[in-house]
């Protein structure tokens, strides 16, 4: 499979959510022009506030500081923190998207994160008619179908909440432990599929963040993608060693891309999108995904919990308990109830987790729609509307560990 139809079963099967970058931004405007590339803002902000306030033997060291370098030197030793601020906001404030930019609405993504502290998607979102809850404050807005968009480094629109451009500002966000939005993404990246358009590994956070998905080994679950038109050898170093995807594409083409696929679900499809967002998945999607590989080598046997692969390859037997809990499942009467709860429990190392698989897979056979739940928290609301929108009868949710919940 080459890396354009990764990304494309990516797109249609994984859900992904999308990291935006300052190079996305590039082709839209505003009152000042062409949104500012770094080199082009760091000219800017020397030329405004550094110029003519220095010793002329400073000048040329200052011109070699870097963007982050050059706010933390206008923040604490010129004093105009205040001032720089303003001028961030006036100018990242009230763009214009090019043409291309609305194309960002042709998708469903799961989750937007973005460094970016202009307004450009929020005028996307408006102007498309796409209902949107910016997370761009210090206290975390609720969100319910809405897009939730999460502003990592401030935004114009929330002028007393800190951004961050200086080298202090960025270790503060990076220490912090009460910040959601950091905290957020350090748990998505590790369990979602992200695509990172325009984003540049050389910041301080995002370097970070990125780190945490190299850190987690085989805990991590998702893919990453970059779409990068002339990534550096660093970056397509990098990115080989997190077993990603880089794609040479502008933001222009990417877009193109998304839409071109015309990826229009259904009501259920949107609700069973949801489900899976708040980590419960149809078994049916889960054994279709299991990729085939031979030989297959389990490693049960060696200690590891299974997966459904040891099931579909028939690793797992068939315990003398099994037969006593099949037998339970088949005397249930549903006349009398609705809702039935059976408790698999036992010692550590007993094969709970084989049951639990052995007992979906059965059940999936008879003609339940079989849910398994991997997430955090039990999104109930997410699955009453999935139900309500499906055409069956019978569901069983499968939870493995659940005396944790």
């Amino acid at each position: 499979m080459d890396d354009i139809q990764k990304l494309k079963e990516v797109l249609i099967n994984g859900n992904p959510m999308l990291f935006l970058g300052a190079g996305f931004s590039y082709g839209s405007k505003n009152s000042y022009g062409d949104m500012a590339t770094g080199n082009v803002l760091k000219d800017e902000i020397y030329n405004i506030f550094v110029k003519g306030a220095i010793k002329d033997s400073y000048e040329t060291e200052v011109q070699q500081f870097t963007l982050q370098e050059l706010c933390g030197f206008v923040n604490d030793h010129l004093k105009k923190k205040d001032e720089l601020k303003s001028y961030l906001i006036n100018r990242f404030q009230d763009v214009e998207p090019a043409s291309f930019h609305y194309l960002l609405s042709e998708y469903p993504w799961k989750k937007i994160y973005t460094v970016n502290i202009d307004d450009l998607v929020e005028h996307i979102c408006h102007k498309n008619h796409i209902d949107f809850v910016v997370q761009n404050t210090s206290k975390e807005k609720s969100v319910k179908d809405e897009l939730e968009y999460v502003k990592l480094h401030g935004c114009v629109n929330a002028p007393d909440e800190p951004f961050i451009f200086s080298k202090t500002e960025y270790d503060n966000l990076i220490s912090s432990r009460l910040n959601f939005k950091h905290n957020k993404l350090i748990s998505d990246i590790q369990n979602e599929n992200f695509i990172f358009v325009g984003a540049s590994l050389d910041e301080r956070d995002i370097d970070y963040y990125i780190s945490q998905y190299e850190n987690a080994g085989h805990f991590r679950k998702g893919k990453l993608f970059f779409i990068e038109p002339y990534p550096t050898l660093k970056l397509q170093m990098r990115v080989e060693r997190l077993e990603g995807t880089i794609i040479k594409w502008t933001t222009e083409e990417f877009l193109k891309f998304v839409k071109k696929i015309n990826f229009n679900p259904t009501e259920l499809e949107k609700r069973k999108m949801r489900l899976i967002y708040s980590g419960i998945y149809p078994l049916k999607d889960i054994l279709n995904s299991v990729p085939k590989e031979e030989p297959y080598e389990s490693k049960l046997y060696e200690g590891y919990n299974s997966n459904w692969y040891d099931l579909k390859e028939g690793w797992l037997f068939e315990p003398s308990s099994i037969y006593e809990i099949y037998e339970k499942i088949n005397q249930i009467d549903f006349s009398k109830n609705n809702n039935y709860c059976l408790a698999l429990y036992g010692n550590a190392f007993c094969g709970k987790d084989c049951i639990l698989k052995l007992v979906g897979s059965y059940l999936e056979k008879k003609g339940v729609e079989v849910l398994e739940f991997k997430g955090k928290k039990l999104d109930i609301r997410a699955l009453r509307e999935y139900i309500s929108n499906s055409t069956n009868e019978n569901y069983a949710l499968l939870v493995e560990n659940a005396s944790y919940y």
